[in-house]
C-alpha cells in the first residue's frame, strides 16, 4: 500500500491500469486456451473467428468488472474473500443450476 500512496497516479488512473491489465491478463488465458483446446480436442469452429474474439472479450470484460468493485469494498483481504463467496454463490444459486428458474417465481 504504500507504494500506491507515494505513486505520482490519480486514484481513476491506478484503477483504470488495473482495470486494462486484469482485461488483457485474461483474454491472453482465453486466447491461449482456445488455441490449445480447439486443436487438442478436435472440436469444429461452427461460428466465426471474430464475433469469438468478440464475445470472449465482452465476457472478459464483465468479469473484470465484479473484482473490481469488490476490491473497491472491501476492507481487508479477509472480507474481499467473503465478498467474493458471496457472488459466487449468488451467480450459482440464481442462474438456473441447482433450482429452476420457474420456481423462484
Amino acid at each position: 500500500m504504500e507504494l500506491f500512496r507515494a505513486t505520482p497516479l490519480t486514484g481513476i488512473e491506478l484503477v483504470v491500469g488495473k482495470y486494462l491489465s486484469h482485461l488483457i491478463l485474461s483474454t491472453r488465458v482465453a486466447a491461449i486456451l482456445v488455441l490449445v483446446a480447439f486443436p487438442l480436442l478436435n472440436l469444429p469452429m461452427t461460428g466465426d473467428w471474430p464475433g469469438y474474439a468478440l464475445m470472449a472479450a465482452g465476457v472478459a470484460f464483465a468479469s473484470v468488472g465484479p473484482g473490481l468493485v469488490i476490491s473497491l469494498l472491501a476492507r481487508s483481504d479477509g472480507q474481499a474473500v467473503q465478498y467474493s463467496m458471496i457472488l459466487l454463490l449468488a451467480s450459482v444459486f440464481f442462474t438456473g443450476f441447482f433450482i429452476k428458474l420457474d420456481a423462484l417465481w
